[in-house]
């Protein structure tokens, strides 16, 4: 999944953006893409690794990515957007929805999809072992 999201950033060019807002958008994504291969790489997940370069436990895994500090462009008014001398009210711009929004739910989501890997004929055979 993070690879996925990281290779989204790689395949947008100058015209299309992950960004949706159209001020700012490449600095948004700049920041997304950098702070996502930045706290790969102090992980020890980037450079990209195949499935049989890291090890551990999944938990582990889970809990190194759920540490990932992702960010975008903060919440910014349109009067931290435009000069002085020109004031609106009500425009905001909030990136909160850029770059890897929901990063940490959908970790949630996908480990809450696995099955219990231990099977009725483990517990069966486990409980043989244990009665002799």
């Amino acid at each position: 999944m993070t690879y996925s999201n990281v290779d989204l950033y790689l395949e947008s060019n100058e015209k299309s953006t992950i960004c949706k807002h159209e001020q700012h958008a490449k600095a948004c994504d700049s920041i997304s893409y950098g702070s996502a291969v930045l706290g790969l790489h102090k992980l020890g997940l980037w450079p990209r690794k195949s499935a049989n370069e890291i090890h551990g436990t999944v938990s582990e895994l889970v809990s190194k990515l759920r540490s990932l500090r992702l960010d975008s462009l903060p919440r910014l008014t349109a009067d931290d957007l435009l000069p002085p001398n020109i004031k609106t009210r009500g425009l905001e711009l909030n990136h909160g929805n850029c770059g890897f929004y929901n990063f940490g739910f959908k970790i949630t989501c996908i480990m809450v999809d696995i099955d219990d890997p231990v099977l009725d004929s483990h517990r069966i055979h486990m409980r043989a072992r244990k009665d002799n």
